[in-house]
């Protein structure tokens, strides 16, 4: 998994901002992980 720390983020976007983008940050990740979508043959550094 992914992890990310945004907690400096605050000050350039709102959490109401961030929040809208939570469906498509999401599915993204299901797209990495499923290994599916465009580009997919080049996901291999995901299971090192």
């Amino acid at each position: 998994m992914l992890e990310l720390n945004i907690n400096q983020i605050y000050g350039t976007v709102t959490k109401d901002e961030l929040y809208s983008y939570r469906q498509k940050i999401t599915d993204a990740n299901n797209m990495l992980y499923q290994k599916t979508g465009k580009g997919s043959e080049f996901l291999g550094w995901l299971d090192l």
